[in-house]
């Protein structure tokens, strides 16, 4: 049971994690491709 918890848990910061560094990601790309548009 213990150890079920635990998997759970982990997929749960797993998921949280993916998610903070998608939304970054997404930001840095949509930034990136500005500036290339800006210099263009």
């Amino acid at each position: 049971m213990i150890v079920l918890m635990d998997v759970m848990e982990f997929d749960h910061v797993k998921f949280l994690g993916g998610l903070l560094v998608g939304c970054a990601g997404s930001l840095f790309t949509f930034q990136g491709l500005a500036v290339f548009f800006n210099r263009a």
